[in-house]
């Protein structure tokens, strides 16, 4: 049997587990699966472009944007009544005023649901792409606080500063999508060889090229012996419109230790122009240190990033703290405790704030050894020489005082915050208000200061939380968890939640992972919260009663708990008895053994 071969374009995890599930019990197809939405599920399939796929399987926005980028057949995952009342009873969950929002696919199902059920639902239907953030900024106005939606309004909405719930795919609609395919596949099968010829053709002139027909479609890759694949497509593309103005045009990259540089030229086919992109690779004249990471806000890699906790931080008064924060160009400290999602807060302010075009720059001030910091504020191709960026200093108060003051005085000189964009984080203990660092930033830099509140001031907002929460951990696991019962909500309200949102996303992926209905029971929370190690150590040990049958770093971390505990946790004086820096007492500090 001549297996079928398909790509799947996933837009969120759990749809991929799901397709993948269906896959193997099938002898017909071999998928390949890719995970990624809207304009990222694009770039993917184009990097597959050279492998000869029979078809596409994709879903909503995503399937349409890749119906006008390929040349194969996409075959649309559909939207079912029950994955639309599943949905909307998760949305029932959220504590504030709803609307369901998106094209007719799923506001026509909506209206059936309201009309059989007997509900009153807000329903909007988007007639075209276009339609989409006009309507929800109106919606926002009218204090519609969370929409439930398809992945292209979900993503706008979030955008815009509205929470969402997505839709996800049910077990029958992803099969169906199979079925279909292979139908269309096997009807179609066909023989493109002027193009096969014209492949031929051009593979004997260079070693690594890509060509693009006149509408921007990828209509030929030979790539052959380049590591970084991904990364040069996301460049081509990045400067693809410029490129296929004019040829003999040049652009160079550095990725690791290689500089790639890209060129440009023009062919012409029956009256069709042809870009075709040449790839060269050699070794870069310098070799950077990874001593920082880069996020850009279109790229496909949004790991660092992800909403979990960027969610929770967009509810409540936090929220409307952080939009007025994000419209300045003032430098920001954001202080909270452990586990309360300050590295999040700092992504949202970027994707808000004026600089959003440009890279975030992360510097774990916790990590970062001398020499590294040295090449940071000396190097020229340093971060802290850009404009117009935004720079984020994670714990800050990790630096030793030596290295702060280089950071001070080449404030001062270079500008830099009037240039770019700072913000800076710190983890909240009893000594944080007399710290030097932490008085420098107040009161000679002025930065604004965002306070995260723990948990358990803000118990208010645990359902709006979780029922965040839970639609993103079905998207991302493959369940479809509706909500809690009502006494196993109010045990997670009664819980004390040490540390904070860490715990809370914790315990709540053991909860999805292991419920057995649609709602998560009274038992399961008890039994999952009973696990929780509800006390810290408090009073550290003193020297004397050092625990010697443990290992080297449990006891080492014993003694530092008891030096600090001596030195009135004064972690720079701390630093200088023990005979280490600042910086390597924090990692110690935070690595404490189990």
């Amino acid at each position: 049997m001549n297996k079928v071969k398909l790509l799947a374009i996933a837009p969120y995890e759990g749809l991929a587990e799901i397709l993948r599930s269906i896959s193997m019990k099938r002898d017909d197809v071999m998928l390949t699966i890719e995970v990624g939405d809207l304009s990222e599920g694009v770039q993917l399939a184009k990097k597959h472009a050279d492998e000869n796929f029979d078809a596409i399987i994709s879903r909503g926005g995503t399937a349409e944007l890749l119906r006008a980028a390929v040349e194969i057949p996409v075959i649309e995952i559909s939207i079912s009544v029950y994955d639309v009342l599943r949905a909307i009873k998760m949305a029932e969950l959220y504590d504030a005023r709803f609307a369901v929002v998106g094209f007719s696919t799923i506001t026509e199902r909506a209206k059936l649901l309201s009309d059989l059920l007997q509900y009153k639902l807000d329903i909007i239907t988007f007639e075209s792409e276009e339609d989409v953030e006009p309507i929800l900024r109106r919606l926002k106005e009218h204090q519609y606080d969370l929409v439930v939606s398809d992945r292209i309004g979900s993503t706008v909405a979030e955008e815009i500063g509205l929470n969402s719930i997505l839709i996800s795919s049910g077990n029958e609609s992803a099969a169906s999508s199979f079925n279909r395919a292979i139908q269309l596949v096997q009807s179609l099968r066909p023989l493109h060889k002027e193009k096969e010829i014209f492949k031929q053709i051009s593979t004997s002139h260079f070693d690594n090229f890509l060509i693009y027909n006149e509408n921007g479609k990828l209509w030929f890759s030979h790539i052959t012996a380049l590591d970084y694949h991904d990364t040069i497509f996301n460049t081509v593309n990045d400067y693809l419109e410029k490129l296929q103005t004019f040829p003999s045009q040049k652009f160079e990259i550095i990725v690791d230790h290689f500089l790639f540089t890209i060129t440009n030229d023009f062919y012409f086919h029956n009256d069709e122009q042809f870009t075709l992109i040449k790839i060269t690779q050699k070794d870069a004249p310098l070799i950077q240190e990874d001593v920082f990471s880069i996020y850009n806000l279109d790229s496909a890699d949004q790991t660092i990033y992800d909403d979990d906790y960027s969610s929770a931080n967009f509810i409540g008064m936090v929220r409307k703290q952080i939009e007025e924060y994000s419209r300045t160009h003032l430098p920001i400290l954001i202080i909270g405790e452990s586990g309360t999602g300050k590295e999040k807060a700092a992504s949202i302010i970027y994707k808000k704030g004026p600089f959003n075009n440009n890279p975030l720059y992360t510097i774990d001030c916790a990590t970062i050894n001398e020499q590294q910091w040295n090449s940071l504020l000396s190097h020229y191709n340093s971060p802290l020489y850009n404009v117009q960026t935004t720079i984020y200093f994670k714990e800050i108060i990790a630096l030793d005082p030596k290295q702060f003051n280089k950071l001070f005085e080449f404030f001062s000189q270079s500008n830099l915050a009037q240039r770019n964009r700072l913000i800076f984080s710190a983890t909240l203990n009893d000594t944080l208000n007399n710290d030097e660092i932490i008085h420098s930033l107040k009161y000679k830099l002025s930065c604004l200061q965002l306070f995260l509140p723990a948990l358990r001031e803000r118990i208010s907002d645990l359902p709006s939380i979780l029922a965040l929460y839970i639609n993103k951990l079905n998207t991302s696991m493959g369940k479809q968890i509706i909500g809690f019962e009502q006494e196993a909500l109010e045990f997670m309200k009664e819980f004390t939640w040490e540390n904070n949102l860490d715990q809370l996303h914790r315990v709540l992926r053991e909860l999805v992972l292991l419920a057995e209905g649609s709602y998560i029971s009274k038992d399961l929370v008890k039994k999952i919260l009973s696990q929780e190690t509800r006390t810290s150590m408090v009073n550290p040990p003193k020297v004397s009663s050092i625990p010697l049958n443990k290992t080297l770093d449990e006891i080492n971390y014993y003694i530092i708990q008891a030096v600090l505990e001596e030195e009135g946790q004064n972690k720079e004086s701390t630093a200088k008895r023990l005979g280490i820096s600042r910086s390597t007492l924090w990692r110690k500090i935070n690595s404490a053994p189990s």
